[in-house]
């Protein structure tokens, strides 16, 4: 690092453009901390007007330059090429990176993945036999159609989200993508999804998939801006796709285990919403959206919703043991999960304000539901049905038999003998195929 020394302040500031320079006017030192600050050293150049007189002369002498051919293309090397392909390679991606982002807020992608794991998790549940075609379309058809449906949502409520806060910066009031460019993504999803669900399911399935797209599209959305009941009918809608699920595995709906399921959907939505409706408020009302917060200045109306909605769910895995959907373990294990939202949501009730209401959203309302659908599958009779060869069967069953060695009830039966009654098993809380034995579970 070089500093200035000895420069006077005359020459520095009026004369450091003229070639008539003083003697030692540019006389630079360099800077080492082995020096104090009133020591000086010997300058390494000095620049005098002897110096810039020889350099005039030098440069009149020099004999001129060809003149440039400014027609020609220029060769770039092969170094700079190379650098050019990587920068445009870098815009592509980030341009692409740029519209994954959009398609994904505008499919509301975390809300649609959820709705696509609950139909596989009901498909798990009507139990074997399994294939791997009809899976994998139902949770990308389901998870097109769901998809679709957002995006007719964001389409129709394009105006009113500018004026709110949590809505203002999505793909079409941002203006970061045009209604046409929206309307054409709906529709492609729309499209694919049914084919989808078509060529892997049944058309059962792709019935309830579509009308679940024009409901959530065409009547739940409009509600929204007439009367708060439109909570009520948007947890009908969203509780439909666990039928798809039971539909692509059966090829109907018509019996226990999907009704329960579906209530199941229903229940756990509406304590959730009522949550999010309260965190909102304002953003509701300022956008005109009716909701049963916009009239509830205290919060407990939308609490007593939630609390009433989360004890119904809490009454569930009692009903389905009682109806023998699932093994009464389901009564003690889901009973747990789903009186912790309940508590949850009495707390609310006491207490109505952004904190409880988020505690109840967040992580509560979706670790219940995930847990309870796990539990479910686990827990569903129709696992009692053991089909020879399939794959998925077989395997699945290797964890079932890990349960049952933790269950208190198999564990007496098998130390008692007991275990050879098949009618004993329908105590176990794990229920096992009628072909497994005393080895098997010990």
């Amino acid at each position: 690092m070089l500093r200035v020394a000895n420069i006077p302040s005359r020459c520095f500031l009026r004369n450091i453009s003229r070639p008539s320079l003083t003697k030692n006017c540019f006389t630079f030192q360099p800077y080492s901390s082995k020096f104090s600050a009133h020591q000086h050293i010997t300058p390494r150049f000095v620049s005098t007007k002897s110096d810039l007189t020889h350099q005039d002369e030098d440069a009149t002498t020099s004999p001129p330059t060809s003149a440039i051919d400014y027609t020609k293309p220029i060769d770039l090397p092969e170094k700079l090429a190379t650098q050019e392909k990587q920068v445009q390679t870098k815009k592509s991606r980030s341009i692409l990176a740029r519209n994954l982002r959009l398609y994904r807020d505008l499919g509301k992608a975390n809300l649609s993945l959820l709705v696509a794991i609950s139909s596989l998790a009901v498909w798990f549940a009507a139990g074997p036999p399994f294939t791997f075609l009809t899976p994998t379309c139902l949770f990308g058809g389901t998870f097109l159609l769901s998809a679709s449906a957002a995006s007719l949502n964001h389409i129709i409520e394009r105006d009113y989200d500018k004026l709110m806060k949590r809505t203002r910066m999505r793909p079409l009031p941002s203006g970061r993508m045009t209604v046409t460019h929206a309307k054409a993504f709906a529709l492609g999803s729309a499209l694919i999804g049914s084919s989808v669900l078509y060529v892997g399911t049944n058309a059962l399935t792709v019935s309830i998939g579509l009308g679940t797209l024009v409901t959530y599209a065409f009547v739940y959305t409009p509600l929204k801006r007439v009367h708060w009941l439109n909570t009520e009918v948007g947890a009908i809608v969203g509780a439909l796709p666990p039928l798809m699920g039971w539909s692509a595995s059966t090829g109907h709906i018509l019996c226990r285990e999907a009704f329960l399921l579906f209530l199941a959907q229903m229940f756990w939505q509406l304590p959730h919403f009522m949550s999010i409706a309260w965190r909102n408020k304002d953003d509701y009302l300022r956008g005109g959206f009716k909701m049963l917060s916009g009239e509830d200045p205290t919060g407990k109306r939308t609490a007593g919703k939630a609390v009433v909605y989360a004890a119904l769910l809490s009454a569930l895995p009692i009903v389905s043991s009682l109806t023998g959907a699932t093994s009464w373990m389901f009564a003690v294990d889901g009973s747990v999960i789903c009186l912790y939202q309940l508590y949850i949501a009495v707390l609310f009730y006491r207490n109505p304000s952004r904190s409880t209401a988020t505690a109840l959203l967040f992580p509560t309302s979706v670790v219940t539901l995930t847990l309870f659908l796990i539990l479910f599958v686990l827990h569903s009779t129709k696992w009692r049905e053991n089909k020879d060869g399939d794959f998925f069967a077989a395997n699945f069953d290797v964890l079932r038999h890990v349960g049952a060695r933790h269950c208190p009830s198999i564990f007496h039966q098998i130390e008692t003998d007991e275990i050879s009654n098949n009618e004993t098993r329908g105590w176990c809380p794990v229920p096992h195929s009628h072909k497994s034995t005393k080895a098997d579970n010990v």
